[in-house]
């Protein structure tokens, strides 16, 4: 138990910092940040995406703000293909009845995904 808390709390710092690497006008990054923020971003994804594949109805905490940290930052420094994978990364988050949908209303509105 111990160690999974540890693991929530490095992956939430590191979610949490790429964010705000990539954050500059919330429309574009700092390109000087991409690297950083695209290596946090991943560390924090690999951990996120364990949550998103797990079966039942496990208590939610912070892994949807992690995969949002991902996206945000992949729409900012990512290659094309990734910018256009972010859409369906959130979706897939979107799509999973144990994510709170107040969370879900807004991410819809930011990434201009339609409600299923």
């Amino acid at each position: 138990m111990e160690r999974t808390k540890f693991v929530d709390l490095v992956t939430n710092i590191r979610a949490n910092h790429a964010y705000w690497l990539a954050e500059d006008d919330r429309t574009n990054g700092k390109p000087g940040n991409a690297e950083q923020a695209m290596k946090l971003a991943k560390l924090a994804f690999s951990v996120a995406s364990t949550y998103l594949k797990g079966n039942g109805t496990e208590y939610i905490n912070r892994w949807p703000d992690w995969i949002e940290s991902y996206c945000f930052v992949l729409s900012r420094f990512g290659s094309a293909a990734e910018k256009l994978a972010t859409k369906e990364v959130i979706r897939a988050v979107c799509d999973d009845v144990r994510v709170d949908g107040a969370w879900k209303t807004q991410i819809r509105i930011e990434y201009g995904i339609a409600t299923t």
